[in-house]
Formats: structure tokens, sequence, C-alpha cells
């Protein structure tokens, strides 16, 4: 079973076949961008974790 994620924009899809599921997760996440664009929303602002116990914000250049 595998994971894909995308924290910022949606809850994790799963799959047994890692490169179907890789591409099922960037369908997900155009289809999820384009909705924002058509509401005239910005994107979240992006977060990541890089494993030392604090998350750090990147600047939204969207």
């Amino acid at each position: 079973m595998y994971i894909g994620k995308c924290p910022d924009l949606i809850a994790d899809i799963h799959g047994d076949e890692r490169v179907k599921l890789y591409g099922e997760l960037c369908e997900v996440i155009d289809d999820v961008v384009s909705h924002f664009k058509e509401q005239d929303r910005q994107l979240p602002i992006p977060c990541f974790n890089d494993n030392t116990g604090s998350d750090r914000t990147i600047k939204n250049t969207y």
C-alpha cells in the first residue's frame, strides 16, 4: 500500500501501484489548484517539516 500526500491541499490518497498513485495524486492536485483559480482564491501558504521538529513556512509565490 502506497500513500500519496500533499498536506497543504488535500488529505492522503492510497493505492497499490506507486506509479499509478503518483499520476492520480498529480491529477488531484491539478484539479484542486484549478478549483482555487476558478474561485479566485489564493492557494494555502505552503509549509514543510524538515524532520527537525520545527515547521517552516515558505513564502507563497502564486
